[in-house]
């Protein structure tokens, strides 16, 4: 018997460098059977988002050997990129959902 499980997918929205078009993800991603993403987008703009997702953070999170180590490659990684990828979810049939920490510079995340 097959059941109808519903599959989510949570990210910060971003990319390897290496991989396809934020479109071209989001629609591979829809075909294999993805009905829903959250995106922890974070910020507001891009400052505030290269801050916040693409710089280390300034102590040693649990499970890592330094603060670089836990965010890895983020070359090319972005606030535009990850908004492209929202975008491309959204327009592939994929119900989206972006999520933000509450912070001072987050609060105008909703205008985008």
């Amino acid at each position: 018997e097959h059941h109808e499980v519903p599959i989510s997918l949570y990210t910060n929205g971003l990319l390897p460098p290496d991989a396809p078009s934020a479109a071209e993800v989001a629609s591979t991603l829809h075909e294999a059977g993805v009905t829903a993403a959250t995106i922890a987008l974070n910020a507001a703009d891009p400052d505030s988002y290269a801050r916040r997702m693409l710089s280390p953070p300034p102590y040693t999170p649990a499970y890592h050997e330094d603060g670089p180590s836990a965010i890895g490659d983020v070359s090319g990684a972005s606030f535009g990129g990850a908004c492209e990828f929202i975008s491309a979810l959204s327009e592939a049939g994929v119900e989206t959902t972006v999520t933000a920490v509450a912070t001072a510079d987050t609060a105008s995340v909703r205008d985008l």
